[in-house]
């Protein structure tokens, strides 16, 4: 079938990451499914599919199924006096025509033909289960399972578009902050920030060496007593504020003394990022 052709190609790419709750939760939204039954499908898409496992260990996957199956017939179907050779070849059988599926996938498959979500015939004959029951139970299961497999991809590429869009973004807007920047007749500090600084410190673009730091870190101390001083000024004389004003000034003094305070301090360390970016800023013109 056309589905199962679907299914058994996404099972050959190589393992990759699940998509994230929240595009899960987005999935089960659209399509009225529980999380659970979701994250299990995305599992066989994505990452740990029967296919998949056997390659890393045959034994240890064929015992799985082995399990799993023999545990489906008997719980779901009454399968109480079925042979080990039938259960040898319903593993078989699996491996080679299911093998995009998780293997808790198989017992939600069963579950789902118990809860009447799937037309499938679960009872066995004098407790007898046969892999012609297996068949029939997994291929309804993988018609169900489609829709929601298919889901789960396209919610995935819409988030990687939206990743894209996102990443564009970012880059156009530090393509119009270096524009913005040489368009800076007689720059001073306060036409940077630390956002500016943080980006291109991270695209790799705002390089610096410890010397334009230390020279950075010293000025910004002057440049920040400058502002606690004017701050200071039009608390007391404008907002008529006295005890902040006050406040302010204590700061200011505590950085002449070499002493600053936390308050000093942060606002140091912004005007230096500004400078450096500053500094930098006058490099690419």
């Amino acid at each position: 079938m056309e589905i199962q052709t679907y299914n058994q190609k996404a099972a050959l790419i190589a393992p990759k990451p699940l998509p994230a709750l929240k595009e899960l939760q987005t999935v089960c939204a659209n399509i009225g499914s529980s999380l659970t039954s979701v994250g299990l499908i995305a599992k066989g898409v994505f990452q740990d599919n029967i296919r998949a496992l056997a390659k890393q260990d045959p034994s240890r996957a064929a015992l799985e199924l082995t399990v799993i199956v023999e545990f489906c017939a008997k719980t779901y179907c009454g399968g109480v006096k079925t042979e080990r050779i039938v259960y040898e070849e319903a593993v078989r059988f699996t491996m080679a025509r299911f093998g995009h599926l998780n293997p808790e996938e198989i017992k939600q498959a069963f579950s789902l033909g118990a809860a009447g979500a799937l037309d499938v015939n679960m009872a066995t004959y004098y407790g007898i289960f046969t892999v012609s029951m297996l068949g029939e139970i997994l291929l309804a299961y993988d018609n169900y399972r489609s829709r929601i497999a298919m889901e789960i991809l396209r919610v995935e590429r819409e988030q990687q578009e939206t990743n894209k869009k996102s990443t564009w973004d970012q880059n156009e807007w530090g393509r119009q902050r270096l524009e913005k920047f040489k368009s800076l007749q007689s720059p001073t500090y306060s036409d940077f920030s630390e956002t500016d600084y943080n980006y291109f410190l991270k695209t790799g673009d705002l390089v610096h060496t410890q010397e334009e730091k230390r020279k950075a870190w010293e000025d910004a101390r002057l440049f920040a007593i400058q502002e606690f001083e004017a701050d200071a000024h039009t608390e007391l004389t404008t907002r008529k504020n006295p005890q902040l004003s006050i406040l302010l000034k204590n700061a200011a003094q505590a950085g002449r003394d070499g002493v600053e305070n936390e308050k000093f301090t942060i606002r140091r360390t912004a005007i230096a990022k500004s400078l450096l970016v500053m500094r930098w800023a006058e490099t690419r013109k």
